[in-house]
C-alpha cells in the first residue's frame, strides 16, 4: 500500500504548464494525498487521472476574460481530492469551468448515428453524459471539457475497470464538471460467491452481485442467439458462460451482477456461499481469457478462476 501522494505530486505541474500555455488561471488544490491505494493499481491509474486532470484545464476551465464575462472568478478552480468511503477509495476531480453541455452531444449523437433521433429526444442528460464513454463517440465540438489528446474516455473507462472500479461524471453547463473514481484498496483480496457451473466452481466478487434468484423456465425467452430473462418486471440478458465453462445443461440458479449501472444475470447450477480469497492474476503462459480476472486457490488446493463482471455485463 502507498499514498495517493505518489502520483498525486506530479499535477501541479502539470496544471501549471497547461494552464500557462494557455493563458489561463487556475488554482489547484489537492486533498487526501495521504490516503493510501495498491502500488500495483497506483500505477494503472496516473495516465487516467493525467488525462482527465489536463483537460480540466485545456478545455474545462475558460480563459479569464470569458470567465468575468459569465460572472465568474478570472482564476479557475480545479480540485483533486481522494476519501476511504467504507471498503473504497473514492477519486474526485473537480472544476467551476464550462461544464458538459447534453444538447450539443445529442446533436452529435444524432449526427454520427450513434442514436436515433427519437432515441435522442427522449435521452435523459445522464444517458448523454455517458455517450462520452462508448468507443467511437468523437467528442469534437460537442462538448466544452473535454479533449481527446488521442485518448478517449473510453479508454479511460476501460483502464478503471481494468482496476475494479468504476468512474462516473456529474457536469452542469456554466458549473463545472465532477469525475469521481471508485476503486477498491485493494486487488489481492476481495469477499467472493462460490458458484457452481456445470459441475465446475468459480467465484464471483461479491461486490458486483445484486440478487441469487431461482430460474422459473416461463420466464426464461430467446431472441435470436441472445436469451433474456423477466425477473421483477426487469427484461436482463442471461449469460450461460458455455464458452468457458463447456454447455451445461442445468439452469437452476440466476445471480444477478451489477457494474457501472449496467445489469445482467448469469445461470449457475449451484451457489456454494461466500469466502475472502486472494485472487492472483492469469500467469502470461495462460495468457488473457475474456470474463476471467484472475483465479483463486481455495485451501482444497482447486484453482479457481475469479469471473471479471467489467467484461461480462
Amino acid at each position: 500500500m502507498m499514498p495517493l501522494d505518489r502520483i498525486f505530486n506530479r499535477f501541479p505541474r502539470v496544471v501549471r504548464d497547461v494552464a500557462a500555455h494557455d493563458g489561463k488561471e487556475v488554482e489547484f488544490t489537492i486533498e487526501g494525498g495521504e490516503t493510501e491505494l495498491d502500488r500495483g493499481m497506483m500505477d494503472g491509474l496516473s495516465d487516467p487521472l493525467l488525462h482527465i486532470v489536463r483537460n480540466a484545464v485545456n478545455h474545462g476551465i475558460e480563459l479569464p476574460e470569458a470567465r468575468e464575462a459569465a460572472g465568474k472568478p478570472r482564476r479557475g478552480s480545479l480540485r483533486l481530492a481522494a476519501r476511504r468511503d467504507k471498503d473504497n477509495v473514492i477519486i474526485e476531480i473537480a472544476d467551476d469551468g464550462a461544464g458538459i453541455d447534453p444538447e450539443k452531444i445529442r446533436e452529435r449523437a444524432v449526427r454520427q448515428g450513434t442514436m436515433t433521433p427519437e432515441a435522442a429526444a427522449v435521452a435523459t442528460d445522464e444517458d448523454l453524459i455517458n455517450l462520452l464513454f462508448e468507443p467511437g463517440f468523437s467528442t469534437t465540438e460537442a462538448i466544452t471539457d473535454i479533449s481527446g489528446r488521442g485518448v478517449g474516455l473510453d479508454v479511460v473507462r476501460k483502464t478503471i475497470e481494468s482496476l475494479k472500479g468504476t468512474i462516473g461524471v456529474v457536469s452542469e453547463p456554466g458549473r463545472g464538471t465532477t469525475f469521481e473514481l471508485m476503486l477498491p484498496p485493494t486487488m489481492a483480496i476481495i469477499d467472493v460467491m462460490m458458484v457452481q457451473i456445470n459441475a465446475r466452481r468459480c467465484a464471483i466478487p461479491v461486490s458486483n452481485v445484486v440478487e441469487v434468484a431461482l430460474a422459473r423456465p416461463e420466464a426464461i425467452h430467446r431472441i435470436g442467439d441472445a436469451e433474456t430473462v423477466l425477473l421483477r418486471d426487469e427484461i436482463l440478458p442471461m449469460y450461460r458462460l458455455e464458452d468457458m465453462f463447456g454447455l451445461s445443461q442445468r439452469c437452476d440458479t440466476l445471480v444477478v451482477l451489477q457494474n457501472s449501472g449496467r445489469k445482467c444475470c448469469i445461470a449457475v447450477d449451484t451457489v456454494d456461499g461466500q469466502q475472502e480469497v486472494v485472487v492472483k492474476p492469469l500467469s502470461r503462459l495462460a495468457g488473457s481469457c475474456r470474463g476471467i480476472g484472475g483465479i483463486t486457490i481455495p485451501g482444497d488446493g482447486e484453482v479457481v478462476p475469479v469471473l471479471d463482471v467489467n467484461t461480462i455485463v
